[in-house]
């Protein structure tokens, strides 16, 4: 059975055969399993988890020049997994790196994880891999982490991702958190039963990033409501970008301009976004009817200067050029 793979797609027999699950997890039979760099060891039909930790076909790929990790150590788990019935499974590593505020690291975490659940954790404090699993696979856990503090390659290998994280914060902050991105602004309106302010005003404001904006309300250019204005709440899009909106219940007549204005730190001066009423219905006739007088009068007097400039001159009378006389003067 040396070098022998079990072909993909095969169904997995009866749990408890730690056989089966070095096959799953991409382990030959006869040789020594691969390291779990990067990935680790991932089991199912067709679930080799690659470089990253994520699923993909066949087995995991050994980063070259690397040092293989101990073989009792895949073996134990297989064996710990095989007897509890595990059937198909999935391991991965996982490093993030907490920011402050400011952009600066907080901290550093790397753990492996067993379907989710995260199994061995690493403490950067003390430069030593801890279990933490506290359930069944407790134990387990345990001798996972005696057996990768056995070594230095794996301490090494996230001494390395630990470094890494702080050389990379720059670059990804200043792409993502020190960005600005403009708002985009727009005012609807809607009826309400209010006999005082039946109309309902909300503009909405969407697309800006950082989340600190400030919408202010203006009415014929005088800012509605006393007191300041302080930056308001704002949804994420989930896009990183962030939206809001402010309304107002207003009374508005003839002539009135109502402003959303809108400041962002991306923006040089406020972004303004305007809003008026429209005609009432019997001011719209009104309108219309002298829209259509106007007309009428126009056509007339357009028909009599042609009448005017179309008709013969006087008879008997020869004007010489240039003479603009009137005809039949003495």
């Amino acid at each position: 059975m040396s070098g022998w793979w079990p072909p993909l797609g095969w169904p997995l027999p009866a749990t408890g055969d730690a056989r089966w699950v070095l096959a799953r997890i991409g382990c030959p039979m006869a040789r020594p399993p691969p390291t779990l760099w990067h990935g680790g060891c991932g089991g199912g039909p067709g679930r080799g988890v690659q470089a990253g930790g994520r699923g993909g076909g066949g087995h995991t790929q050994r980063a070259a020049g690397r040092p293989r990790s101990h073989p009792a150590m895949l073996v134990l788990l297989a064996l710990a997994l095989g007897a509890r019935g595990a059937g198909a499974f999935v391991m991965h590593v996982a490093s993030s790196c907490p920011l402050a505020a400011n952009g600066s690291v907080l901290d550093f975490d790397f753990s492996i994880v067993f379907n989710k659940n995260p199994l061995v954790c690493y403490d950067s404090n003390h430069r030593l891999f801890v279990p933490c699993d506290w359930g069944l696979l407790h134990q387990v856990a345990t001798r996972f982490a005696t057996v990768l503090n056995n070594g230095s390659a794996w301490v090494e290998r996230v001494e390395a991702r630990r470094q890494a994280c702080h050389q990379l914060v720059p670059q990804f902050w200043a792409s993502t958190g020190l960005r600005q991105t403009p708002p985009q602004a727009l005012i609807v309106s809607s009826k309400t039963r209010n006999a005082r302010a039946p109309v309902l005003l909300t503009c909405y404001v969407w697309g800006f990033y950082p989340s600190e904006v400030t919408v202010i309300w203006l009415h014929n250019g005088d800012i509605v409501g006393p007191g300041d204005h302080p930056p308001i709440s704002a949804i994420p899009n989930g896009d990183w970008t962030y939206q809001t909106q402010v309304t107002l219940m207003v009374a508005p007549v003839a002539g009135d301009t109502f402003t959303c204005s809108v400041q962002h730190a991306s923006l040089g001066q406020p972004l303004l976004e305007d809003w008026s009423p429209g005609l009432s219905p019997g001011l719209t006739l009104k309108v219309a009817a002298a829209t259509v007088m106007m007309a009428l009068g126009l056509g007339f007097f357009i028909a009599g200067v042609y009448q005017y400039r179309a008709r013969p001159p006087a008879p008997g009378y020869t004007p010489l050029p240039g003479d603009n006389y009137p005809a039949g003067s003495i």
